[in-house]
C-alpha cells in the first residue's frame, strides 16, 4: 500500500494536493519511516515521497507563506507562518524577515530527522531561476485509487512567478475545499502581502467561498474571473495597500507590486476590517449589479515590466478594452469575456458546469495538452529532437528539463525548473545549477550491489557482545518511549530565550537521558512492565 501511495504521487500528483492545513502532517508522517524503518526498500520509499513533497512544496512556498491554488484549504494559512505547510517548510527554506513564533508540536519530530531536502527544492523555494516564469500544472481527483478516478486530471492550474510576486489559479475557480485564485505578493518587513478574490459574501470562507458556477482565465499576468450569475464578490488585501479608483476600475499598489482590477457588472461596496484571523487585512465586498454575469479582470504589474507605478496606470487608463458577450444562446454558453492589455490578452468563454474555452493571446488552448502535473509553456522549453540535438520549438508530449539542459546548446536559465508527465513516473527540476531526477527508489534498483551489501553484512556483522545484546533487548521499548519523552521536553524547552542549537542539545541529550532511566529503572527490572512493552518475563532474584 506504501509503495502504491508513493508511486502515485510521481505518476499524477497527490489527492490531498498542496493543502495549507495537511502538507506539513504528510511530511511528518514520512520522516518517521525514513528515520526508523529497518527495511531499506520502506526507507527509500520515503525519502522518495519527501523529495517529492518538499521539491513540489516549494513552488508554492514563499518567504514565511505557502501560496497558490490548494485542496483542503481553511482559509486560515492566509499570512505569514499561519499555515502548517508555511511552518513545516519554512524550517528547511526560511528566507523569512520575521521568526515562526507558532508551537506546532507536529515540527519537532522534522526538527529531530535525520532528512533533508535536494538543493534544488530549496533553490524552488528561494525563487533562484529565471522569471518571469509560467507553468502549467494539473491536479488529480481526491480519491484517485478508486477505479476510473485517475484517467484524467480534476483540476487545471495556472501558476506565474513574476519577480516580486507569484499568482495561481485554477480554471474552475474556488469552491468545495478547494482555493482557485491566490496572489502572494514581496513585504519587506512581513516576508509576503496575500490578495486573494472569491464569490459569496463569507469572510471566514475567503479561500474556498464559492457562489453558482465559476471560471477563470489566466495568462502570464492577467486573469478574467467569470460567475454565471449577479453573485457577489470578495477582495482579501492587506490594509497597509494603497487603493485608487478611477475610470471604473480600481488600482491597488503594495510594496512592490501593482494590480488593475475592472470589475465586470460589480458594484464595489463596503469594506470588511473585523477579521478575527487577520487583523493586518480586510476585504472588499462588490455586489452584482444584476446586468447578467459578474466578474472582474486582473492585471498585474511591477518594476521589471513598468517603470513606475504611474507608468503602469497609464496604459491600464488609455489602452483598457474590454469585450463582455451576456448572451444566452446555446444554452448560456456565449457568456464570455475578452481582455485587451497593452501588451497581450485573454479571453474566456462560460461554460456553466464544465470546462471553461480560453484563449491565451490569441490561441485556443486545448485542455488535453494541460494534463502534465508540471510544465512550462512550450516556448520556454528546450526539448531533444530525433537527431538527439536541442529543439527550441519545444514538445508540449515530453519536455525532460533537466536531461536537455546538459544538451549545451542554449543556455540552462532558459529553461523551466520543473517537469513531471501525468503518468510519467519521474520529477525532474532544475534550479541555481542544481538537478534533480527524482523517481520511486529501490534496492531492484542496483540489485546486484543489495545483495552484495547483504552477503558482506552476513559474513563480516554476524557476531554480538553485550553492548549489542542490551541494546537488542532496550531497542523496542526505547522506540515506544521516546517519542512522549521527547515532546514533553520539547513543549518547555522551546520556550526557552536560547538559540536553536542549545535548543536542540537539551532536547536531544535530555531525552537519550531520561529514556534510557526509564528502560533501565522502570521497564527491564519489573515483570509486569516487561510484559507491556513486550519483553520476556526473567528471575529478577536471580
Amino acid at each position: 500500500m506504501l509503495e502504491v501511495k508513493v508511486r502515485s504521487l510521481y505518476q499524477i500528483g497527490q489527492g490531498e494536493w498542496d493543502s495549507e492545513a495537511y502538507l506539513g502532517q504528510g511530511l511528518t508522517t514520512y520522516v518517521n519511516l525514513y528515520d526508523f524503518a529497518k527495511d531499506s526498500e520502506v526507507r527509500a520509499i520515503a525519502k522518495s515521497a519527501l523529495d517529492w513533497f518538499t521539491v513540489t512544496g516549494a513552488l508554492k512556498y514563499w518567504p514565511g507563506g505557502f501560496g497558490g491554488p490548494s485542496k483542503r484549504d481553511y482559509s486560515e494559512g492566509n499570512c505569514v507562518w499561519c499555515s502548517g505547510a508555511a511552518q513545516a517548510l519554512g524550517l528547511y527554506f526560511g528566507d523569512s524577515p520575521v521568526q515562526d513564533t507558532n508551537q506546532n508540536p507536529d515540527l519537532v519530530h522534522l526538527i529531530t530527522s535525520s532528512y533533508r531536502p535536494p538543493a534544488v527544492a530549496v533553490a524552488l523555494a528561494r525563487k533562484q531561476f529565471t522569471k518571469p516564469l509560467e507553468l502549467l500544472n494539473s491536479k488529480p481527483q481526491y480519491e484517485n485509487s478508486l477505479p476510473g478516478r485517475n484517467s484524467q486530471p480534476q483540476f487545471y492550474e495556472t501558476l506565474y512567478f513574476g519577480h516580486s510576486f507569484q499568482l495561481g489559479t485554477l480554471a474552475q475557480g474556488s469552491g468545495g475545499d478547494w482555493n482557485g485564485f491566490k496572489l502572494m505578493s514581496y513585504n519587506s518587513h512581513r516576508g509576503i502581502d496575500y490578495f486573494i478574490a472569491a464569490t459569496g459574501t463569507d469572510p471566514t470562507k475567503i479561500s474556498t467561498s464559492s457562489v453558482g458556477n465559476n471560471a477563470v482565465a489566466q495568462y502570464q499576468n492577467l486573469a478574467i474571473w467569470l460567475n454565471d450569475k449577479p453573485a457577489p464578490f470578495q477582495f482579501f488585501l492587506p490594509k497597509s495597500a494603497q487603493i485608487e479608483l478611477q475610470a471604473g476600475k480600481m488600482f491597488v499598489k503594495v510594496e512592490k507590486t501593482w494590480l488593475a482590477i475592472a470589475p465586470i457588472n460589480l458594484q464595489l461596496g463596503a469594506i470588511n476590517s473585523n477579521l478575527n484571523h487577520y487583523p493586518d487585512e480586510h476585504i472588499l465586498a462588490a455586489i452584482g449589479t444584476g446586468q447578467g454575469v459578474s466578474g472582474f479582470t486582473l492585471e498585474v504589474g511591477e518594476r521589471e515590466s513598468y517603470s513606475s507605478w504611474e507608468d503602469f496606470k497609464r496604459p491600464v487608463l488609455i489602452n483598457f478594452k474590454l469585450k463582455i458577450n451576456n448572451s444566452d444562446a446555446y444554452g448560456g454558453k456565449l457568456r464570455q469575456a475578452e481582455y485587451f492589455s497593452s501588451k497581450k490578452k485573454v479571453k474566456l468563454q462560460h461554460q456553466g458546469r464544465e470546462l471553461p474555452k480560453v484563449w491565451r493571446d490569441g490561441r485556443y488552448h486545448d485542455w488535453r495538452t494541460h494534463y502534465d502535473v508540471y510544465r512550462s509553456e512550450p516556448a520556454q522549453s528546450c526539448c531533444l529532437n530525433k537527431e538527439g540535438l536541442a529543439n527550441p520549438e519545444g514538445d508540449t508530449s515530453n519536455m525532460n528539463k533537466a536531461r536537455n539542459a546538459l544538451c549545451g546548446s542554449i543556455p540552462v536559465d532558459t529553461f523551466a525548473p520543473i517537469y513531471q508527465a501525468w503518468k510519467g513516473g519521474k520529477l525532474e527540476v532544475i534550479a541555481n545549477g542544481n538537478i534533480l531526477k527524482g523517481a520511486m527508489r529501490f534496492c531492484q534498483v542496483g540489485e546486484k550491489r543489495c545483495d552484495a551489501l547483504l552477503g558482506l553484512s552476513q559474513q563480516y556483522l554476524s557476531f554480538t557482545n553485550r553492548i549489542l545484546q542490551y541494546t537488542t533487548l532496550a531497542a523496542y521499548p526505547v522506540f515506544l518511549l521516546y517519542q512522549t519523552v521527547l515532546v514533553a521536553i520539547s513543549f518547555y524547552v522551546v520556550q526557552w530565550n536560547l538559540d536553536i542549537a542549545a535548543k536542540f542539545l537539551i532536547i536531544s541529550t535530555a531525552t537519550v537521558l531520561i529514556t534510557n532511566i526509564f528502560y533501565e529503572i522502570l521497564i527491564k527490572r519489573l515483570n509486569i512492565v516487561r510484559f507491556l512493552f513486550g519483553l520476556k518475563h526473567i528471575n529478577i532474584n536471580k
